[in-house]
């Protein structure tokens, strides 16, 4: 049988064709499909792509490395001022400036299932985000301002899409933590004030079951670090924890799915 080459006749077309591992319908880069008609969508697990690896993927152009399956990498590295990487406003900020949206339920067809043929994740129901940003992710107490600067960036994309501000139950009798706002919805009758809404999470209420859905892009900024009057490399990581809504039957949580992304900015040689 004969398959399109990627990028030639078909790519563009909006339709897979074989050989293709998406079709947006344009051949521009840096919208998650490329202009070769391969996917620029980050995976962001530390393993093997699983089955539920579709949850969520990161958008983070340009894509600059590939990790060891293929995949592109959830490492990204620029170097401070370098446009190709670097969308600051400002040279001499001392910092790097990446794009980075966040895309749900995806349609990956770069894994498939041998048995049935069929991509090896499919898209759920997804109900909750749990977001951290970190400068090192590890041996870290609290973030700093360019962390939380980031968090907001990120909150306020993700709003963009649907997403609002929640807690969870902490003091109920329900099997599992239910989504609050304020303690009073968590009371264990109307009007006991026995309940405690903690915590700061995204959800979708209710739950997100489009296919392929991307936040805009949101700026996260990675400073560089200085020593005394030496330019280093500076790191900041983001982590999100995506879940599916509980079962309804059971009420038990469902497994969900973790990405990371790393970013480096390097000073100028």
């Amino acid at each position: 049988m004969a398959t399109a080459t990627p990028g030639g006749v078909g790519c563009g077309n909006g339709t897979l064709d074989p050989g293709e591992e998406c079709d947006d319908g344009n051949t521009a880069d840096g919208d998650g499909c490329s202009s070769q008609c391969r996917s620029e969508l980050i995976p962001g697990t530390r393993h093997r792509f699983g089955k539920r690896e579709c949850f969520h993927e990161w958008l983070a152009p340009p894509v600059l490395a590939v990790d060891a399956h293929g995949l592109p990498s959830n490492r990204l590295d620029c170097t401070d001022d370098d446009p190709t990487c670097d969308h600051g406003a400002a040279a001499g900020d001392e910092a790097c400036t990446f794009h980075v949206a966040l895309c749900f339920n995806v349609v990956d067809t770069r894994r498939i299932d041998v048995h049935t043929g069929a991509p090896m994740c499919m898209p759920s129901d997804v109900e909750r985000l749990y977001l951290m940003t970190r400068s090192r992710f590890a041996n870290q107490d609290s973030p700093d301002a360019t962390d939380e600067a980031n968090r907001d960036a990120l909150d306020a994309a993700l709003a963009g899409i649907g997403a609002v501000e929640r807690g969870e139950c902490t003091r109920d009798d329900s099997t599992a933590p239910r989504l609050c706002s304020v303690d009073a919805e968590c009371d264990t009758s109307p009007g006991s004030g026995d309940g405690t809404c903690r915590g700061r999470l995204l959800a979708f209420v209710p739950p997100l079951v489009d296919q392929g859905v991307c936040t805009g892009f949101a700026d996260v900024v990675v400073p560089l670090t200085r020593v005394g009057v030496v330019l280093q490399r500076g790191e900041k990581w983001i982590r999100l924890r995506t879940m599916p809504e509980h079962d309804p039957v059971t009420g038990e949580c469902r497994a969900g799915d973790t990405d990371f992304l790393r970013l480096y900015c390097d000073p100028q040689p």
